[in-house]
């Protein structure tokens, strides 16, 4: 990691690429995307990136794994994320507990929009699942077939 006395801890894009298993490439295409906020640069525009953003890296490459999303699905589900710690945050501050309420009303919300992606991504792998089965089912019985003749059905 190199970083300059002012900067210990910030990571250059390769060394950010490198902890993530990505390419420089990848992480100038998710900042473009807006997955990826902007980070601080100092001369010549080297971009200077904070260590959570290696965290942050990481749940993008889970969610397209995982879920298999689309760029646009984890934007939404990132600024779903950072508004929920926007919100922890709010409710840690507040004192009234009408704010609080009002906090966790939003969160709840929130979390709840997310948990509702997720089952119907799951409920479309679910089918997926079932029709393989069927599928794998029925090449086992055509096997079957083939090597003892005598035991159609």
């Amino acid at each position: 990691m190199h970083a300059s006395p002012g900067e210990t801890g910030f990571l250059r894009i390769g060394d950010l690429a490198a902890a993530c298993g990505v390419t420089p490439r990848t992480l100038r295409y998710y900042e473009a995307e807006g997955l990826l906020p902007a980070p601080p640069r100092q001369g010549r525009a080297i971009r200077r990136y904070p260590p959570s953003t290696v965290e942050r890296v990481r749940r993008i490459q889970a969610l397209q794994m995982l879920l298999g999303w689309s760029l646009e699905e984890i934007r939404t589900a990132l600024q779903i994320e950072d508004r929920l710690v926007e919100l922890r945050t709010a409710y840690y501050g507040a004192t009234a507990p009408e704010q609080r309420r009002a906090v966790l009303q939003q969160a709840l919300e929130l979390a709840g929009t997310q948990l509702a992606r997720v089952r119907q991504r799951l409920e479309g792998l679910t089918h997926l699942e079932q029709e393989l089965e069927v599928k794998t089912a029925r090449y086992r019985q055509l096997l079957a077939e083939l090597e003892d003749p005598g035991s159609r059905t």
